[in-house]
């Protein structure tokens, strides 16, 4: 069930979605580059977690967690039971929200069952007690805007940069950007580590791959085009920057999304406007 969080939440928080999946057999998904930042609160069954292809990261065994961005492909599994509540938000709501400079979350999975600045596991705990969906939204609701009040606040010029360089679709130059409100390119990187857990460059590759994922999925549009329309130098530069991302090819990433009837049924961005996931057959 998706649920828009408090009207003071949205634009930062993107949304929530709880879920409770009772599968007889484990599902696998290969999880792509987002520029956002996802809780996930869970209620009792363990997810597992990994680096795909060359995005080193040590597999973890977790229940509630909390994902910064990621510059690689991850794939997250389950035995087929799931239960509990995402939160998507920009990396500047994880920011107040977390109270902590955002590329401590970069590349990471963290535990949040273990000490954060989050009382997550108090959380997951009193939102699972409630009776249904609405309750526990309204109850995050809560724990979220006391957050909000309390803790650091983004700066209005990197807001103001992070949204120029997503409506370009990561195709605006450092110098514009640094330019555009006086600062110097170390300073502005300074900034952008902070609040958005990436360089500007780093952020707009993702920017990059996420406007190529949406065309590759949209439709039979040749790959050459695909490259071009979203700001790389030719498709081989395509090919490999996909590649390096998501862990496999343009070609590839297409026959996964399409394969069969029963990939589809699998098959939910977990993101509006945003090309998240794709299902991967279990071991």
């Amino acid at each position: 069930m998706s649920w828009p969080p408090h009207p003071r939440l949205r634009g930062q928080v993107l949304g929530y979605r709880g879920c409770r999946l009772g599968m007889e057999v484990p599902r696998r998904r290969l999880e792509l580059p987002v520029d956002v930042v996802t809780m996930f609160l869970g209620f009792g069954e363990p997810l597992r977690v990994q680096g795909a292809g060359t995005h080193a990261m040590p597999p973890s065994t977790v229940i509630s967690l909390l994902a910064g961005p990621h510059e690689g492909a991850v794939i997250g599994e389950h035995a087929g039971r799931m239960c509990g509540i995402e939160v998507s938000m920009t990396s500047l709501a994880a920011f107040t929200l977390f109270g902590l400079p955002v590329d401590q979350l970069t590349n990471r999975i963290v535990d949040l069952t273990e000490p954060h600045g989050f009382p997550a596991p108090v959380a997951a705990g009193a939102l699972a007690a409630l009776p249904d969906w609405p309750e526990r939204f309204a109850r995050l609701d809560e724990l979220l805007l006391a957050r909000l009040d309390t803790g650091p606040t983004w700066s209005p010029q990197v807001e103001h940069l992070w949204r120029r360089l997503r409506l370009s679709r990561g195709r605006l130059a450092v110098s514009a950007l640094a330019a555009d409100v006086g600062w110097s390119g170390r300073h502005l990187e300074s900034r952008f580590r902070q609040q958005l857990g990436l360089p500007p460059k780093r952020l707009a590759r993702i920017l990059r791959l996420q406007n190529a994922l949406r065309m590759l999925t949209a439709g039979n549009r040749p790959l050459a085009q695909i490259a071009v329309d979203s700001g790389y130098y030719d498709q081989a530069h395509l090919g490999t920057d996909f590649k390096a991302l998501t862990s496999c090819t343009p070609a590839q990433f297409r026959r996964i999304r399409a394969e069969t009837p029963a990939m589809q049924a699998l098959l939910t961005d977990r993101l509006a406007g945003h090309v998240t996931s794709a299902p991967l057959l279990a071991h």
